[in-house]
């Protein structure tokens, strides 16, 4: 007998991405940066799938709204940061680890300055909404600092 319950689980399980998708999921984020960062949120989507050397069909099944390229920008620096912190608090070097974290923090700020100026000068904010991985983020600083 079939469990209707399962099934739905299922269903609702996201499929992994095959290969070449990732790689174009990868494509499209890296020339969404550099586009908005230069040329400012406004610009037209397609500028970004041409620039990521995709079809605009691909762009929008891996990112529906302008919004959601944004939000998963952010989210990906977010993340990455998060994994670095980690990374540092492995280091057997406590200061060295600090201090290595926060040059790389501070290349990345100074890397997508523009992006997030341009991004909060179209009144997009995002502080609220990735809060708690700010807080994550700010709490394994403060557990590199104090260690």
């Amino acid at each position: 007998m079939h469990n209707k319950a399962t099934s739905k689980t299922e269903a609702e399980t996201p499929k992994p991405m095959r290969v070449d998708a990732m790689r174009n999921h990868e494509k499209i984020l890296k020339a969404a940066e550099e586009t908005f960062a230069l040329e400012g949120v406004m610009v037209p989507i397609d500028l970004v799938a041409e620039r990521a050397g995709v079809g605009i069909g691909t762009l929008y099944r891996h990112f529906p709204t302008k919004e959601a390229l944004y939000e998963a920008i952010v989210m990906t620096r977010l993340t990455a940061l998060l994994t670095r912190a980690d990374q540092y608090a492995q280091d057997p070097d406590a200061g060295q680890a600090l201090y290595s974290f926060l040059r790389e923090f501070a290349a990345q700020a100074a890397e997508k300055r523009d992006l997030f100026e341009s991004l909060s000068q179209a009144g997009i904010d995002f502080t609220a909404q990735f809060s708690s991985l700010i807080e994550e983020l700010m709490a394994k600083v403060a557990a590199l600092r104090v260690r």
